[in-house]
């Protein structure tokens, strides 16, 4: 708690919290009322309402319940629209509350907003609480009806706010927020470019770059990049023109995609290309572990296993993760566009493998990456042309139900028998290149020896053998059961010796 926090004490919570979770996400409130009556309001049991935190207008900040502790405030979900929201579980009990004083229709003092970024910054990083929208989230997310804090809170300002003071800067952040569900597009400012996210309603994104040469939809040729290659469409945010924005004019020009045919027909190298690992980038905010669901214990590492998620993108394998006892997880995920996330320190160890050894002596060796990849694909039953993947359409139905791509979409999947499956999902090239840089960083850091399993070893189940193995292998080399990683994943680009 920061030193310029008052205290006040609420009898409206729940020692502890439920289940052993723990906050990983912000709630913003503005219920009404002023700092005496909200204060008054917390502090009578017969009310049975707290937050975690009141932030009054002129900036003072009140502890109301501790961090450890459940608050009441979001309620029951009811039609929320919060994509992080957890099936059946209060959201009281992995939230922090934090009420605004004011009315609904009152304005934003800048105190106010200046305090409040201060706060969701300090519980953030107490709580490793990634700073997006997806994470500092109002209550109507939860609860529509509530209409709280109103539409007008600038929620996108004050995170905007708290990663400016994270890093030390005062610049003011390239933001939009999409108005809509969006497509983040891999590669090309286009409508025929693969999907790398899908981005809800009201979600905040990092401008890095803009270009008015993309696909014109419905007249607008305007696109946002994110400088790694993706592209947001900019009819779908709230600044559709980027002139209309004087931080966005300023931002320097994309250069618009080749036009070159021969460069356009080129096909790639077959041969591995040197991986940098030097200066690689790695995201160790967004999708970080507490250090209760991960074992912050230090142990000597000498072996890399990969995995696929079985999923469309990081985050569904993250939010699996959050709050499970049995504390099972990678150390990293690598999504669709290249993004690399950290999860928790790689020095520390968690539950991936799932095989059984004396104290957990095959995880506890080894440094667990997990890429984003739907793998094993089946014909479908109802369309021999299409090839689905495993998520059940209904409780009541089979797996391998769900539409992944058409058969003669050939760009998506490869053909190859493993396991009982003919078809895997293909990797993107940019996942490719960054597995295999973040795998090399791995085994410079580690010493972990540069090798692979020579390629009639790749898809065996031999726990005895690879109990002992040194280098890099695969989740399917420890368990028959598994896919991971399959035939689709190129080997020979990860650069590595055979051994």
């Amino acid at each position: 708690m920061p030193e310029s926090t008052d205290r006040i004490a609420s009898p409206n919570f729940q020692p502890g919290r439920a289940s052993g979770f723990t906050p990983d996400s912000i709630v913003l409130h503005r219920t009404g009322g002023s700092r005496a009556s909200l204060r008054a309001r917390f502090g009578s049991p017969a009310s049975s309402l707290s937050a975690h935190y009141l932030v009054a207008r002129d900036g003072t900040v009140e502890q109301c319940v501790a961090e450890t502790d459940t608050a009441f405030h979001a309620g029951v979900a009811q039609q929320a629209t919060w994509r992080l929201l957890r099936a059946g579980v209060n959201p009281n009990f992995h939230t922090i509350g934090i009420e605004l004083e004011g009315q609904q229709s009152d304005d934003w003092p800048p105190l106010q907003i200046a305090a409040t970024a201060s706060l969701v910054d300090d519980v953030a990083r107490r709580w490793r609480i990634p700073l997006d929208a997806e994470h500092v989230v109002p209550h109507s997310a939860i609860r529509p009806s509530s209409g709280c804090p109103a539409a007008t809170c600038p929620i996108s300002g004050i995170i905007a706010a708290a990663r400016a003071r994270r890093d030390g800067t005062e610049r003011q952040q390239p933001l939009v927020r999409t108005t809509t569900r969006a497509n983040l597009r891999l590669g090309s400012p286009s409508t025929d470019a693969p999907v790398a996210h899908l981005i809800p309603a009201g979600a905040d994104v990092i401008v890095s770059e803009i270009t008015d040469a993309g696909e014109a939809i419905n007249g607008n040729a305007h696109w946002y990049g994110d400088g790694t290659g993706n592209y947001l469409w900019a009819g779908a945010t709230n600044v559709p023109r980027p002139a209309d924005d004087p931080v966005l004019s300023k931002l320097p020009r994309a250069a618009p995609p080749s036009s070159d045919p021969m460069e356009l027909v080129a096909p790639p190298s077959s041969a591995p290309s040197p991986v940098p690992s030097a200066g690689l980038t790695i995201d160790r905010t967004r999708m970080s572990l507490n250090p209760r669901e991960f074992v912050p214990e230090v142990t000597a590492k000498d072996l890399i296993v990969l995995h696929f998620t079985a999923g469309t993108t990081a985050r569904s394998a993250f939010d699996t993760w959050r709050g499970d006892p049995r504390r099972i997880a990678t150390s990293y995920l690598v999504d669709l566009d290249g993004t690399i996330y950290e999860v928790f320190p790689p020095s520390s160890w968690a539950s991936h493998l799932g095989v059984s050894s004396p104290r957990s002596i095959q995880d506890r060796r080894s440094i667990g990456i997990e890429i984003a990849n739907v793998g094993p694909l089946q014909v479908s039953a109802d369309d021999p042309s299409v090839l689905n993947w495993w998520p059940k359409r209904t409780p009541a139905s089979p797996e391998f139900t769900t539409k992944f791509c058409r058969l003669d979409e050939e760009d998506k999947y490869v053909t190859a028998t493993f396991r009982g499956k003919d078809h895997f999902a293909a990797f993107p090239g940019v996942q490719i290149d960054a597995v295999a840089a973040l795998v090399r960083l791995l085994c410079e850091q580690f010493t972990i020896p540069a090798i692979a399993p020579p390629p009639v070893s790749r898809f065996t189940c031999d726990v005895a053998a690879f109990s002992g193995y040194k280098g890099v292998c695969s989740h399917a080399n420890f368990r028959q059961d598994k896919w991971d990683l399959g035939p689709a994943f190129p080997w020979e680009r990860l650069g590595l010796r055979t051994a």
